[in-house]
């Protein structure tokens, strides 16, 4: 088991792990972007926005606008399925917190936390090969990611362990496939398949969407 403190810093390949820094996210489309984003997107309407839209508190970091998206990077050492578990004591009043793992996938929906309330939280996340759209080459990334929005959402202490379990495999066209999305984000303005909030039902089991628009 691998255990994580998000403190503001930065992923870089390097420390393996961090904040995804949105002035320098690889890809030369939004839709590669995406994949190294965790599905996000920043807008550029928003301009340097992403600059100011979190800070490090007492017991972790936040989001500080209530539709900036904050986005963590781990990598691990071998495909397979990992179970993470998150905890934080809220700093302030949170509201419409939602949470996401791999490319937008939410896993938890829209809650409240009160200040220094604890909240605690498991799920699992398949790490495999991933064929991007419109590629026949496969990503090859042993990369978690975990993203939260929401009024001064929070990230704290984040452990990481393997450990199998049940994987529902997908396989599909648009209504189902991992659809990107932009932030600051809006609800409405975004499209999502259905496979994309399985993990909200899921209970012990992992979820891996390999669907694309158009098969």
């Amino acid at each position: 088991m691998s255990t994580y403190f998000v403190d503001g810093s930065f992923y870089s390949k390097k420390r393996g792990y961090g904040i995804v820094n949105q002035a320098d996210v690889a890809g030369n489309t939004k839709a590669e972007q995406s994949l190294n984003n965790g599905g996000w997107n920043h807008r550029e309407s928003d301009g340097e926005g992403y600059k100011t839209a979190y800070e490090m508190w007492e017991n972790g970091t936040a989001v500080i606008g209530d539709r900036q998206v904050l986005v963590f990077r781990c990598d691990v050492k071998d495909f397979g399925t990992y179970k993470i578990n998150l905890e934080f004591i809220a700093d302030n009043d949170i509201t419409g917190m939602k949470i996401w793992s791999g490319r937008r996938n939410l896993v938890r929906d829209s809650f409240d936390l009160k200040k220094g309330q604890k909240y605690e939280t498991s799920f699992y996340v398949n790490v495999t090969p991933y064929i991007p759209a419109l590629s026949s080459v496969p990503m090859m990334d042993k990369t978690i990611f975990i993203s939260v929005s929401g009024m001064h959402a929070q990230l704290g202490k984040i452990e990481i362990l393997k450990e199998d379990v049940p994987v529902i495999w997908i396989a599909g066209d648009s209504t189902l496939t991992d659809q990107n999305a932009g932030f600051p984000y809006y609800p409405y303005g975004s499209c999502t398949g259905w496979a994309q909030i399985l993990e909200c039902f899921a209970i012990n089991v992992a979820v891996s969407n390999h669907a694309h628009s158009g098969l």
